[in-house]
């Protein structure tokens, strides 16, 4: 795929759709102060590069979602990791619980997630509709 620029204008960012080969409906996350889009059916995306261990991180964020009442009760605004389906380190300082992971479990899959009271909010959107106008 040739490298086609994303723009940001004025207060919208406007992605080619080059990125999301083969889907017809993007959703946006949004996900504390940052906004994600990605594709509504992952299963529609072939994927470019996908990393093998990616399905120890998704068994990681299964984790997480699957504690996260719990982690509200506990640890709520701050960040917490966890490895091999275990919470091993939390932190109210990204930057500090990040250097300990990566001191203490090199070259693992860790996630870092912020705990939050609020749940992850989830806007879908439908790809544009090109049209042709003789």
């Amino acid at each position: 795929m040739n490298v086609m620029p994303i723009q940001v204008v004025q207060q919208e960012v406007r992605i080619p759709l080059a990125y999301f080969p083969k889907t017809s409906e993007l959703e946006l996350v949004v996900r504390g102060d940052m906004a994600v889009v990605r594709p509504k059916s992952l299963a529609t995306l072939p994927a470019l590069h996908q990393n093998e261990r990616r399905t120890e991180m998704l068994a990681q964020t299964a984790v997480f979602e699957a504690r996260l009442a719990e982690l509200r009760q506990t640890h709520l605004g701050e960040y917490v990791a966890f490895h091999e389906g275990e919470l091993v380190d939390h932190d109210a300082d990204h930057h500090q619980l990040s250097q300990r992971i990566k001191a203490r479990f090199p070259n693992a899959i860790v996630l870092i997630r912020q705990v939050t009271a609020e749940p992850e909010r989830l806007l879908r959107l439908g790809s544009p509709r090109l049209t042709h106008n003789p």
